[in-house]
């Protein structure tokens, strides 16, 4: 079991916990606010001769040489990155974060792309975690149903759309990895929420959401006794081990197996 992918799930539980109680909607960002981890692998600059120097502005790097300058342009989703060239991936990469692509049909500053951008930061640890160890893996990717596909490690996308006439037509959803993933069977553990805030309209609230569930959901809803601070440490640790132990008994024929919690 991946500790840091816990972690990161506990992270998003609680605030999602709290944002269930101050009833506070999720962040929408601008493009004056976009979240720093936020580079766009089609609009990343390897070189400072890539642009015209008096639209540059100097910005930390927030890799690990703090104390180097890094540049960027007045569009707030350009970056100015370092690459190294790794013959491990065939190409220049940097291993501090990942990359993210948007496909051409999408508009990249869309308030749902950036909040999902936002949420995800943390698995750029998880990735580096993963590479740690095992040195041997290639590329590790995010894809998310909205379109947005994070990229480990960091590189500049080979289509940035500068030929009009050889447009990016790349869309993770649309790449096998990705449909075998979402069609194929899965184990999943369903984390409910029984702890005192659920007590009264939130609780009927949660049975209206599950109308299409299966009839013994709507019973354990009709069961459970709402009480006490909920435990996020203690349910996660226990659905991740649940899915760790049918994982063997899980894949299906194409060789897939997804975790859901």
């Amino acid at each position: 079991m991946n500790k840091l992918m816990v972690d990161w799930a506990e992270n998003k539980a609680k605030e999602h916990f709290e944002q269930k109680g101050s009833g506070d909607s999720t962040e929408v960002f601008s493009p004056t606010n976009l979240p720093k981890n936020y580079v766009n692998a089609k609009k990343i600059i390897k070189k400072v001769s890539d642009v015209d120097p008096d639209l540059l502005l100097p910005e930390i790097n927030a890799g690990d040489d703090d104390d180097k300058p890094h540049k960027k342009s007045p569009d707030p989703s350009v970056k100015y990155v370092e690459f190294k060239a790794d013959n491990w991936f065939g190409t220049e990469v940097n291993h501090n974060f990942s990359s993210v692509h948007v496909p051409t049909s999408i508009y990249d500053l869309r308030g749902d792309i950036l909040d999902g951008i936002q949420w995800t930061s943390n698995m750029d640890e998880v990735f580096k975690s993963n590479f740690d160890q095992n040195p041997t893996l290639l590329w590790q990717y995010y894809a998310s149903s909205s379109g947005f596909m994070r990229q480990y490690p960091a590189s500049k996308w080979p289509n940035d759309n500068s030929d009009k006439h050889n447009p990016d037509i790349y869309d993770c959803r649309t790449r096998p990895w990705y449909t075998v993933g979402c069609q194929s069977p899965k184990n999943m553990v369903i984390l409910q929420d029984v702890s005192g805030s659920m007590t009264g309209l939130r609780r009927e609230i949660a049975k209206h959401a599950n109308l299409e569930n299966v009839r013994e959901f709507k019973v354990a809803l009709d069961q459970d006794r709402t009480a006490g601070m909920a435990n996020f440490t203690e349910a996660l640790i226990r659905a991740f081990n649940i899915l760790e132990r049918h994982r063997d008994h899980s894949l299906t024929g194409s060789g897939w197996f997804t975790k859901f919690a």
